[in-house]
């Protein structure tokens, strides 16, 4: 009985009668009972005393019970009640279709009239047990949320501080990648992958030496080799990260050619990820058009030409010609100089 004393369970109903019994049972249960007779004073009432729990009359006079609820759903309601579990007291006849409509607006359950206290109580306390749960589950996905900005964000501070050519080159990609990636047709769960990938997707470039990564001039062949480890390198950086175990892959195997003449595994056309395909064309778009230390980047025709005449090839061909279509309907907008964290923060 001690765990119900600080819950708040408010009953509108228009019978006093039936507040008064409500009142007993409940009492005696522990709970804290609000009443009110009408659905106007209900919602008033839910307002400024926040109750954990609704119990609804449906056959109200004046404003019905459904209507209380479409209200207590609506867009003019405060915060404070966003989320309140409403029971519907109703008789045993009623439209079916109607009551499916009110669960899926998020009517907590309904309880058919005639029940005894036994029942009524059965219901507050399921109802109740399971608003718990889903408050628990709600802020075990925020922790969640939060470690894993918290491991993104490291991650590619870190990647900023060893060369921060490659961070702001990571945070257009991410960009350029969103754009396509929707534009290509993935579902939101893929989209997010793409997204974190493209932000990624040059972690294992913390492996390679610095004096690669910072050397003003075209990389030897024996360098070349040294730097094309940063996908291998990313691979293993990203592992023991489950949420991430789609994402390591797409950063592991953008530098796959369509002819099966990329690296590190030589896939062949589709072998190779969508998303790692879709962050394959935006790398290297970012990468033309971008001022290098020994050379200038292209103008954005020259560089999209570059990817045509690359398509069959070295790019997927459909890819492409999305990414054309989004150049056509304009770049976002960017800046180079964009905090990383604050691109981190605003999707994970």
């Amino acid at each position: 009985m001690s765990r119900n004393l600080q819950k708040k369970v408010l009953w509108v109903d228009d019978d006093p009668s039936t507040l008064q019994l409500g009142r007993i049972i409940l009492e005696q249960a522990g709970y804290n009972f609000l009443a009110a007779q009408d659905g106007e004073e209900g919602l008033s009432l839910a307002a400024e005393e926040r109750p954990d729990l609704i119990l609804l009359d449906y056959a109200m006079s004046g404003m019905s019970g459904k209507e209380v609820f479409e209200a207590l759903v609506g867009e003019e309601i405060p915060n404070s009640l966003r989320g309140t579990p409403v029971v519907m007291l109703t008789g045993r006849s009623g439209n079916d279709h109607e009551r499916r409509e009110l669960l899926n607006l998020g009517l907590a359950a309904y309880l058919v009239k005639p029940f005894g206290p036994r029942e009524l109580l059965n219901v507050i306390d399921n109802v109740l047990l399971a608003k718990e749960v889903h408050e628990q589950n709600r802020l075990l996905e925020r922790e969640l949320r939060d470690t894993f900005t918290s491991i993104v964000r490291s991650l590619i501070s870190l990647l900023s501080v060893k060369d921060p050519y490659t961070g702001e080159h990571s945070g257009m990609v991410l960009q350029l990648a969103e754009r396509l990636a929707r534009k290509c047709g993935l579902k939101e769960e893929e989209v997010f992958d793409v997204k974190i990938a493209a932000l990624l997707h040059d972690i294992g470039k913390i492996g390679v030496p610095e004096t690669i990564l910072r050397k003003p001039a075209r990389l030897t062949p024996e360098e070349k080799a040294e730097m094309d480890k940063h996908v291998i390198y990313g691979h293993r950086a990203l592992a023991g990260i489950p949420k991430l175990s789609r994402v390591r892959e797409l950063v592991y195997h953008h530098h796959e050619r369509w002819d099966g003449l990329g690296y590190p595994e030589r896939l062949i056309g589709e072998q190779t990820p969508l998303g790692a395909r879709i962050v394959a064309v935006v790398d290297a778009y970012d990468a033309m058009t971008s001022d290098r230390p020994y050379r200038r980047g292209m103008e954005s025709e020259v560089a999209l030409r570059r990817l045509n005449d690359a398509s069959g090839t070295q790019f997927d061909p459909q890819v492409v010609e999305c990414f054309a279509q989004c150049l056509a309907e304009g770049l976002p907008n960017s800046d180079r100089n964009t905090d990383l964290r604050g691109i981190v923060n605003s999707f994970c």
